[in-house]
């Protein structure tokens, strides 16, 4: 395939989006193989195909050529691990056309559950030139799987996300807010509060930073003070006392910032995770009361269906509560926004 054959057919294009609207939800249900079992009314009519074309498909029957397989790859390995994951996916309808979702799929027995909203926060301008970018890339270096995917989580580092999940909680409660905002909703407050505690955490790994690159620039004065020592002989020995005595002290701040590091970047994981978890099972709130009231289909057992979104919202409520727990007992690395944050979602619960 030529460079220009593979541009026209691969880059982002000014191809027709379909319109959806922000208070459609919509989700499917897939085996362990990634074949789609169930779904809503809303999947099935974006897509535009039947439910006989959709179910026992692989679920990659909607896959957009736009997209770079580092998605999908890190997906795959965080969805192995049972970790519930979030991700910006360019889709594609069966007549041509395209449309864009943050879709948060989770673990469930014998499968997964993908849960997807209509994306409109200002992270979906930078994800899909990052996406282009690492797409154009894939192929100029015949990059594998593996090693897009670590391409992708270098330039989420580079845009201040040091992992996946921190990623992800600051994108999916973005998300949460602005799909609020358009449907004139307030913003449930844990949500809030979540954005608050992310923020001050991100401020307390700076701090870390910043007394780590401190204390680099002053590590080698007991060296110097040494040096010095022995050159001066006997009138050195007052030096050399404050450079052992200096080598003492310097063992232990580098002991507590190592300490006090860990444990920051600990909470800051603690706390994204809670987010993308209450995010989570807000959206998942959201569409067991859409299933409810939607006509059952012959093709699944609706009941069934329903029955197992309102497990799997139950749960991630109970994961979110669990996580930011964790969070405030946590020695002098909390705040009164963490025991606000309990509270709040207590009283969802």
């Amino acid at each position: 395939m030529s460079e220009q054959d593979f541009s026209s057919k691969n880059q982002f294009t000014l191809e027709r989006e379909i319109p959806l609207h922000f208070n459609e939800l919509f989700f499917s249900r897939t085996d362990g193989r990634g074949k789609i079992q169930a779904g809503n009314d809303v999947f099935q009519r974006i897509s535009g195909y039947h439910w006989q074309e959709l179910l026992g498909k692989p679920h990659n029957i909607v896959r957009h050529p736009d997209m770079p397989r580092a998605v999908f790859r890190l997906l795959w390995d965080r969805l192995r691990q049972n970790k519930p994951t979030g991700a910006f996916v360019k889709n594609r309808a069966k007549d041509g056309r395209y449309y864009w979702v943050y879709a948060i799929i989770t673990p469930i027995d014998g499968g997964y559950l993908s849960v997807r909203m209509k994306p409109s926060s200002a992270f979906l301008a930078i994800v899909s030139k990052e996406y282009a970018d690492l797409l154009a890339v894939e192929h100029s270096e015949a990059l594998s799987p593996p090693e897009s995917a670590e391409r992708l989580l270098q330039r989420l580092a580079a845009l201040g996300f040091p992992s996946y999940d921190a990623f992800m909680g600051a994108s999916l409660t973005a998300e949460l807010a602005s799909r609020s905002s358009h449907l004139g909703r307030i913003t449930h407050p844990a949500v809030v509060l979540y954005g608050q505690l992310m923020s001050a955490s991100k401020l307390l790994l700076e701090a870390a930073a910043t007394i780590a690159d401190g204390y680099q620039r002053y590590r080698f004065v007991p060296l110097n003070l040494t040096v010095q020592a022995s050159r001066l002989g006997e009138t050195g020995k007052a030096i050399s006392t404050i450079s052992n005595n200096y080598e003492e002290l310097s063992g232990q701040i580098r002991v507590g910032l190592k300490q006090f590091t860990k444990a920051t970047e600990r909470v800051s994981q603690a706390i994204h995770e809670g987010a993308f978890l209450l995010a989570t099972s807000e959206i998942q709130g959201e569409i067991v009361s859409l299933f409810d009231r939607e006509t059952p289909v012959a093709h699944f057992d609706h009941a069934a269906e329903a029955q197992l979104l309102k497990d799997q919202r139950n749960r991630y409520r109970r994961d979110a509560v669990s996580t930011v727990l964790d969070v405030r007992v946590r020695p002098r690395i909390h705040d009164n926004r963490a025991m606000r944050l309990v509270s709040v979602m207590m009283d969802a619960a």
